[in-house]
């Protein structure tokens, strides 16, 4: 028997991943797996707008396609997509966003990887809300960093008390992440609420991932960006056409980043994914 073949273990003997196997998964996504083996269900579990992607987007795609659009864009994706991203986002918030702080992403949620991603390190803090979506508590998950939950009751409409972000944060504490207009509540942080957050952030130091991707999809109130109140070097916004155009299967994102960390945003993408598609 050759020496060298017995050291080496069979697959059952081989350990798997332990960050891969411990992964906080979404409930939402098993419920989606046994709702697709049986006809006619009504979908309450997943943001799924109602309508199809609208025809003109659609016709644009293939007429981009036939033209050539076909291969790999750079990390960061194409400029002229960047541009008209940081156009539309300056006309929201009412102030410049350069293109050089826009990438784009697989989705909001390669924006939401690559935003904590680049700003935390094993055994860092990061601040999720609770209730709130599970993919935020993955993605710090694998990041290896510690989820620390800060509470959205429903006596303040679902809204997170500054008081307590404010007690929660701790030397080892890099970064929040907050969710307005928020999935699942509903509720929408007001811009007095936004303000007392980046005043947070501000103080600590503390980067804000501010998952903003149901913006125009507000029916009570006025939605408050997290990019157009606080520091520019301290907020990342995530957000993309999935829900405004019902575009969910496309995964075309956006993050805007704090200023000079762009680079790194997207170099993260380069391992994951190379590029948006």
């Amino acid at each position: 028997m050759d020496g060298s073949k017995a050291l080496i273990p069979d697959a059952a003997a081989r350990p798997r991943s332990r960050r891969a196997a411990e992964m906080p998964r979404s409930a939402i996504r098993e419920i989606m797996v046994l709702a697709a083996a049986r006809p006619n269900v009504i979908h309450l579990e997943v943001g799924e707008p109602d309508f199809f992607t609208p025809a003109p987007i659609i016709n644009a795609a293939f007429d981009a396609a036939r033209s050539g659009f076909t291969k790999y864009s750079p990390n960061a994706g194409l400029s002229s997509l960047r541009e008209r991203v940081a156009a539309h986002v300056s006309a929201a918030w009412d102030k410049s966003v350069s293109a050089e702080r826009v990438i784009i992403t697989t989705g909001a949620i390669g924006a939401l990887y690559s935003g904590i991603m680049s700003v935390t390190d094993a055994r860092d803090e990061v601040l999720i809300p609770d209730p709130g979506w599970p993919n935020y508590e993955a993605i710090v998950h694998l990041a290896g960093a510690v989820p620390v939950r800060f509470s959205l009751l429903a006596g303040r409409g679902f809204t997170p008390d500054p008081a307590e972000i404010n007690r929660l944060v701790t030397s080892r504490t890099k970064a929040i992440v907050i969710n307005s207009p928020c999935n699942p509540t509903g509720a929408v942080y007001s811009a007095a609420l936004m303000a007392e957050i980046c005043d947070i952030a501000r103080r600590t130091g503390i980067y804000i991932v501010s998952d903003e991707v149901y913006e125009d999809i507000v029916f009570e109130g006025e939605h408050a960006s997290a990019g157009a109140i606080g520091p520019a070097d301290r907020v990342f916004v995530v957000s993309g056409f999935s829900k405004t155009y019902a575009m969910t299967g496309w995964r075309l994102g956006w993050l805007i980043c704090p200023e000079g960390l762009a680079p790194i945003a997207a170099g993260l993408q380069e391992p994951v994914s190379s590029c948006a598609s």
